[in-house]
């Protein structure tokens, strides 16, 4: 008992609080079983196969909660009076890591779709949820010009490095665009915050823009384009090189159909994404150098996302255009439906046609995704649990949510973003304070199946030592009371 008080004491001096404490006995409450007609499906995290198999039925998508505490470190445990299952997690510090599903972190083992479509642009390419699971292409390798959908790897990388309320005074590096530039008509010295410099290059497709948040992010647009570069690079965009970070032609700037769908899905990861790009008008107010107070409304060149027009699409939920004389009209749009995620790009298109082959694949692409669901469910037992499931002293979900199937215990996507939110709240936090040991509870309200999540902070081990012999030193001090 003395080594437990011990133990809280540590905890309360390192962390500031302490973890829920999990009662020795449980009240065991039989749980409905209940036969569902589900699709299951294998699925890959960071390339790695799941043991165990994702569950979508009605609308919703489940995941065992077990594959994604290997995001962290610790284990899980799942005990009650007849069973007790430990699971090892593997070593990762945590600090780095996604608080919620993305594409990149998880997709379908197999390619699951392809179709055949007629489309009126030389390149066009859809895919679903990750780069590979492509369901339609045309001449989608074949190097083109980008125009203004370079844009996208822009605004990726001032959500990646920068912070959107950011104050950014512009640079007069902005002077350089070329005089018929399309632009936000922003001035050297204004100053405005980095949300509203991402909104002038995306809404208005602003060149002045773009070169102003490049030399706020990298002090020079020279120093950008060189990490516009080194980016398309790690995403996989091999046949992409960039010169400029607007998009006006330049012989040597090209990309590929998709090259820049891999672009465009790895920058709709980002929470402030996509309502850049799905915002038909925006009203900015910032200021002179001088102090006087300026006003632009800025309208998007986007025909999809504009309710008035004959080609807006309820389906789009955001896209990029782009022209030059040289690149034609190009087009990157997003859509999500069903909890799937697609990606469009339409090169060397036409003015309007770009617009009715986007909504044609989206149409196409959703209608044959039900399709294949509908073929391929199966019946399955699952147990559903009267239970709340808690981490720490918040609740994350209740029995509508949380399932146990094949011992695994199951939640939907929804309860697994809340719960890998909290998670990494928790990282942070020993980032912060460099501590290599957190302890927290995450169990089910009702006293069934209580998981104990214990991590173990693989940062900072050369203070690893001085922090076990901190807490060797509280114990014995609350033992040799």
């Amino acid at each position: 008992m003395r080594k437990v008080v011990a133990k809280m004491i540590f905890i309360i001096l390192t962390c500031g609080f302490i973890s829920t404490i999990v009662p020795e006995s449980f009240i065991v409450q039989a749980a409905k079983k209940e036969t569902i007609v589900a699709q299951v499906e294998r699925f890959l995290i960071d390339n790695s196969s799941s043991k165990h198999p994702q569950i979508t039925y009605q609308g919703s998508t489940f995941y065992p909660l077990s594959e994604f505490l290997t995001i962290y470190n610790g284990e899980l445990y799942i005990e009650n009076s007849k069973a007790f299952f430990t699971l090892p997690l593997q070593l990762n510090n945590g600090i780095n890591s996604t608080p919620y599903i993305n594409p990149t972190k998880i997709r379908p083992i197999e390619k699951q779709i392809n179709f055949k479509e007629t489309v009126q642009a030389e390149a066009a390419i859809i895919i679903e949820n990750t780069p590979d699971n492509i369901f339609f292409s045309k001449n989608s390798n074949e190097k083109l010009y980008p125009a203004s959908t370079t844009k996208i790897m822009t605004a990726l990388l001032a959500l990646e490095l920068g912070n959107i309320s950011d104050t950014v005074i512009v640079s007069e590096e902005i002077e350089s665009i070329p005089f018929d530039s399309s632009k936000a008509h922003i001035r050297p010295g204004d100053v405005l915050t980095l949300e509203q410099l991402l909104y002038g290059l995306m809404v208005p497709s602003g060149n002045d823009a773009a070169v102003a948040v490049a030399c706020h992010i990298a002090g020079s647009e020279k120093n950008f384009v060189k990490m516009m570069n080194e980016k398309a690079m790690e995403i996989g965009a091999v046949n992409t090189q960039f010169v400029n970070s607007h998009g006006y032609h330049d012989p040597d700037q090209y990309t590929t159909a998709e090259d820049l769908a891999k672009i465009g899905l790895y920058a709709a990861q980002y929470k402030d994404f996509l309502p850049l790009v799905s915002t038909p008008t925006y009203r900015a107010n910032f200021h002179r150098e001088d102090g006087e107070i300026v006003v632009r409304n800025w309208r998007a060149t986007n025909q999809q996302i504009r309710k008035q027009s004959p080609y807006y699409d309820e389906t789009v939920t955001g896209g990029k255009t782009g022209y030059t004389s040289a690149s034609k009209h190009t087009l990157v749009s997003f859509a999500k439906e069903n909890g799937y995620d697609y990606v469009t790009v339409i090169l060397q298109g036409h003015p309007y046609e770009r617009y009715v082959d986007t909504s044609k694949l989206f149409e196409r692409a959703i209608t044959e995704r039900t399709i294949y669901n509908e073929t391929n469910k199966q019946k399955i037992t699952i147990e559903n649990l009267n239970s709340t499931l808690t981490f720490g002293n918040k609740v994350l979900a209740n029995y509508e949510h949380i399932f146990m199937y094949n011992n695994q215990l199951y939640v939907n996507e929804d309860v697994l973003h809340r719960f890998l939110d909290e998670v990494n709240t928790i990282n942070k936090v020993r980032y912060n304070l460099i501590l290599p040991m957190l302890k927290d509870n995450l169990y089910l309200h009702n006293g069934k199946f209580p998981l104990q999540l214990r991590s173990i902070h693989g940062l900072y081990n050369h203070r690893f030592d001085f922090f076990q012999q901190k807490e060797k030193d509280i114990i014995s001090t609350a033992l040799n009371r």
